[in-house]
């Protein structure tokens, strides 16, 4: 089965670099994926996401959504990676190994 998984993401370069290792890891599993980086504001909404980058100075991911999550803890940030349209991670991209465990649950 065939299956499509999206990036939803803000403009910072950190999230090309997250689309090659979604990327890499689609073809280190021999996966039948497609992925694409989501930019469309309107498709980010759409998924109960926010961006909420910082455009001079950014601490980071983590510590971005820490803050954001401690006064909202429902809230959902990108990055965000959605497998066949179902959110499956948020907020910040997983390291290598959980990238492979959330491709190999979701798309083997």
């Amino acid at each position: 089965m065939h299956h499509h998984i999206q990036l939803f993401a803000s403009t910072c370069g950190r999230n090309d670099f997250f689309l090659e290792r979604i990327q890499t890891a689609i073809a280190e599993l021999g996966l039948d994926c497609t992925a694409e980086k989501i930019l469309d504001e309107e498709k980010i909404e759409a998924m109960g996401l926010q961006v909420s980058c910082l455009y001079a100075y950014c601490p980071g991911c983590k510590a971005l959504h820490a803050s954001i999550s401690a006064d909202d803890p429902t809230a959902r940030c990108t990055p965000a990676l959605a497998i066949d349209g179902v959110l499956r991670c948020w907020d910040y991209p997983p390291d290598d190994a959980a990238l492979h465990d959330l491709l190999r649950q979701y798309c083997d």
